[in-house]
Parts: C-alpha cells; sequence; structure tokens
C-alpha cells in the first residue's frame, strides 16, 4: 500500500490530507475506512497493465483523463493503448475520483 499512497496523492491529493488528518488525530476508524479506499485505488488503477511501467503509465493515463496533462510517456515506453486508458478512465468514474478534480478544477479557473 506505500506504493499506492505515494502515486495517489498526484492526483487525489485531497484524501491524502483527510489520512493524515486522521492520523494525528488517532481517528482509527477513519484511519481504516480510508485505508480501505487506498486498497480499492490501488487494485482498479494501479492493476491495470503488466509490467513495471504500468505505475508511471497508470499515472499518467489517470492525470489526462483529469485533464491535467497528456498520456505521453517517454521511451523506452509506451502510453496504455484505448482500452486501458478507457479501463482507468472508468475506474477513476467508479470511484468518484473523475469528477470532483474536474468540480475543482473548473471552480479555480
Amino acid at each position: 500500500m506505500d506504493t499506492a499512497l505515494l502515486q495517489g496523492s498526484q492526483y487525489f491529493p485531497f484524501s491524502f490530507v483527510d489520512f493524515y488528518e486522521a492520523s494525528v488525530n488517532a481517528d482509527l476508524e477513519k484511519i481504516e475506512l480510508l485505508k480501505s479506499k487506498m486498497l480499492e485505488i490501488e487494485e482498479k488503477i494501479y492493476n491495470v497493465g503488466s509490467y513495471s511501467s504500468k505505475y508511471i503509465k497508470t499515472i499518467k493515463s489517470a492525470l489526462s483523463a483529469m485533464g491535467i496533462c497528456n498520456d505521453f510517456v517517454a521511451m523506452p515506453f509506451r502510453k496504455f493503448d484505448e482500452v486501458k486508458s478507457n479501463r482507468i478512465k472508468q475506474n477513476l468514474k467508479e470511484l468518484n475520483i473523475l469528477e470532483p478534480v474536474h468540480s475543482y478544477i473548473n471552480n479555480k479557473t
């Protein structure tokens, strides 16, 4: 789970602030709830793809789905194909991550 925590903070930092605050306040119930959410994110997002390059591809694909950047990855890697990119986008929607980020970005501009 450590890897998911570090990587996931790039596209939904608000959840990690909640995790930090629950830890500081020793709110074990909230920590368990957030931990299960992080494990679900790890399963639905980071398990797309088969090689070790899937982690960078996942981050780039997720950030691209959010409109933050494109999904280009440098050689020797290749970005996810359309099927995997769409799976990432759908999983972000199912996790209710995609829409809050779009709302936040649109309210800031």
